[in-house]
């Protein structure tokens, strides 16, 4: 349940981000929503099968591996760009943090 509630609030406020920055068709919704479920999914479940990944260090090397992921499939739609990349970038650290906060207060 954990899981399915981190996916869903990660699609929310990433996507929620991105079309403040312009992903807003109908192909930039669709595009953002199952790149971030594929992604979210993907770590936690791997965080879950591997709890020595936990610590800090191997988390951050895998939500930057999740950045690099998503910037690359965003920018196979949109232009590639260094502002792009920011927006990628500042979208996961938006939804790790709330993420996170929600997770410790509840």
């Amino acid at each position: 349940m954990q899981i399915a509630l981190a996916c869903v609030l990660t699609v929310i406020i990433e996507l929620a981000w991105m079309m403040l920055f312009g992903f807003r068709s109908r192909l930039d919704v669709i595009l953002v929503i199952s790149t971030n479920v594929a992604t979210n999914l993907t770590l936690n479940l791997l965080l879950m099968a591997l709890p020595a990944l936990r610590q800090a260090g191997w988390v951050i090397l895998l939500e930057l591996a999740v950045v690099a992921v998503e910037y690359g499939i965003y920018a196979k739609q949109k232009q590639r760009s260094i502002p792009l990349l920011a927006e990628t970038a500042l979208a996961n650290l938006l939804s790790y943090g709330i993420g996170t906060l929600v997770f410790t207060l509840f």
